[in-house]
């Protein structure tokens, strides 16, 4: 498969695993971004943003974990229920790993991170204190998955 210039490398190795590790549904048009981040009153981290131009929907499998990233036009619907208590009240979910836990980017930057870091939380403790920053951004999550990651462990570590 031809490489376009400009394309994040992330975006390279999931093409070169399309089908194995890489499962994904055809490209979200510019439009169906654009109508999400409106309606969410956010921009999506920039690498989101070209991961949904190439799929509007996927799974991308690792050893250890998934990252089930849902459809653009959900995104909305999905959001509507995801509120923390506290002042961190416009999370970003964007996917789960097929297993009971969220992935979410925090828009308004409240955790101190920047806007592309993104968080794991478990589904039924969804608040501040249980979210865990897992990576600087998209492209930054997707390798760790595909290099083996286990989210999960940084809820059952017993280390300090």
């Amino acid at each position: 498969m031809a490489v376009e210039m400009g394309t994040p490398n992330f975006i390279q190795r999931l093409e070169a695993l399309e089908g194995d590790q890489w499962v994904r549904e055809p490209p979200a048009p510019s439009e169906e971004i654009d109508t999400a981040e409106e309606a969410l009153g956010c921009t999506f981290p920039s690498d989101y943003r070209e991961l949904l131009r190439r799929s509007r929907s996927g799974v991308v499998y690792g050893p250890n974990t998934s990252l089930v990233y849902e459809p653009v036009n959900r995104l909305v619907e999905l959001n509507q229920g995801w509120r923390f208590t506290d002042d961190l009240s416009d999370p970003l979910v964007f996917g789960s790993d097929e297993g009971g836990c969220l992935y979410f980017f925090d828009p308004q930057d409240h955790l101190g991170n920047g806007p592309d870091a993104v968080y794991y939380v478990e589904m039924n403790v969804f608040d501040r204190d249980s979210s865990v920053l897992i990576g600087e951004s998209l492209s930054d999550v997707v390798s760790r998955v595909l290099d083996g990651a286990n989210f999960l462990d940084y809820f059952y570590s017993t280390e300090g």
